[in-house]
Parts: structure tokens; sequence; C-alpha cells
């Protein structure tokens, strides 16, 4: 009698420990994940700041680093808006990018620029900014530069690139920038010329629209005036449906393609 006791005693105890083992176990237990911990910064995208050369003298300016190795930047001196290309490379720890002024102030044209600065991949942070002009007279500086949309989430605002066509079917690739002070700007290039075309944008609903005016590029495109037109999905931070018409100084239509740099 006593061995048939310990043996219920036995069992109901292998059967307890048992259910207390698979439930400790179960597959519907919630994991935690931090999802901060997956957003990863990259050094491209659209980033503003300034730039102050040794007399003091300095100005805002805005820099598109782009996954295909180019760079530009864009600012304004005196009333005139300034344009200079290049490209950049990081080598561990260090953002160095050269650049030309090809647009802008005519003293400034044709400037040969070498900028160079810290990058912490962690926080996605530029520090210790400097900057050397070899060309035509010498120059030096320091410079800050914050990258736009530096989280985790979607936003309008930052560098966009893909490419637009017309309605004969003739096209490019461009790349555009959405400032959070509501400017916006486009680069591209037609028959090996660079073109700039500035403007504003506004979004409104799920309706992104901004209007531009080719200032500099081929002869015939400046003064270019024209509207883009796109859909803007927050929740996954995509541009669809994208349309643009040309107003001036000729009626042309087409349409356009934007993914965010990030």
């Amino acid at each position: 009698m006593k061995k048939i006791v310990l043996a219920s005693i036995t069992l109901s105890a292998l059967a307890f420990i048992f259910l207390v083992s698979q439930t400790g176990c179960s597959k519907s237990d919630p994991v935690e994940t931090d999802s901060t911990s997956q957003c990863k910064h990259t050094i491209v995208g659209l980033w503003t700041g300034a730039s102050v050369n040794v007399a003091g003298s300095g100005q805002d300016w805005s820099v598109s680093i782009r996954p295909d190795g180019t760079v530009s930047y864009e600012n304004t001196i005196h009333d005139t808006r300034q344009l200079a290309v290049g490209t950049w490379e990081l080598k561990h720890d260090t953002l160095t990018f050269t650049t030309v002024g090809v647009y802008g102030y005519s003293i400034f044209q044709g400037a040969v620029q070498t900028w160079t600065a810290k990058y912490d991949s962690t926080t996605g942070k530029l520090s210790n900014g400097t900057y050397v002009t070899t060309s035509p007279s010498a120059d030096s500086g320091t410079f800050t530069l914050t990258e736009v949309n530096n989280t985790c989430t979607p936003a309008i605002q930052g560098l966009w690139t893909g490419s637009s066509v017309n309605a004969a079917g003739s096209g490019q690739a461009w790349s555009v920038s959405l400032r959070p002070d509501g400017t916006a700007s486009y680069e591209n290039t037609i028959h090996d010329t660079r073109q700039l075309a500035v403007g504003t944008w506004t979004l409104k609903n799920d309706t992104l629209t901004f209007s531009t005016v080719a200032v500099y590029g081929y002869s015939i495109f400046q003064g270019t005036e024209q509207t883009w037109t796109a859909k803007y999905n927050a929740t996954t931070g995509t541009l669809t449906n994208g349309t643009y018409v040309t107003t001036y100084p000729a009626a042309d239509s087409g349409t356009f393609t934007l993914t965010v740099v990030q």
C-alpha cells in the first residue's frame, strides 16, 4: 500500500515539474525587442548646418551625400545661390569630401575645397568639421552639419533620388532635397551640364507639392518653371504617383519617381 502511495506522489511531483517547465518555456511568452536598437545610421542623406571661414564670415548651407559616392552643397552668398559638386569617402570614422564650385557668385566659381569631419556611426553625428580652400585663393575654416531626419521614423524631409521622364519618353536621373525650412531644390545632368532648380515644398494631407525654377544649367532650361506632385505614405515613407507640369518657357509634362536616401 505504501509503495502505491509513494508512486502516486512521485508521479504527481513529476507532472507538476513538467507543467511548470512547459509554462516557463511557453512560445506564447512575448519576446521583448528594442526597435530603436535596429535603427542603423548611415552617412548618406541630406545634411544642414553652417560654415565659417577664419575671418569669421559664414553662411548656412546644405550638403547632399549620395550612395553613388557623389556629393554637392548649396548655399547663398550675396543673394546668389551657389552650387558645388564633388565626391566623398568615409574611412573608419573620417568623412572627407572634395568639391568644385560650378555655379554662383563669380569669384567663388571654380573654388576647390576639401572638407573633413569625424563621423559617429552610433549616433549618426558629425563633429570637428574643418575645410581648406586651395583654389583660386587659399582659405580655411570650420563647419557644422546635422543630418535631416536622423531618426528611425519616416519623414518627408531629406534627400530623395530617382528619375523623371517627360511625355516624349526622354528622362534622366535626379536628386531632390526637401529641407525642414520649406525650401526645395533638385539637381540633374542634361547634355553633360549640371542643372540646379530651387523652390519651395508643401505637404497637405498625403499630397506633396513642390514648385521650382531652374537657376543654372543647360541654357534652354534656365528659368524653367515646374510643379511636381506625388502621394506620400507617412507610414512607409514612400512617394508614389509622381507627375509634373512645366509651365514656362514651354508647356511640358511627365512623371517621376523618388526614393528617400537613408
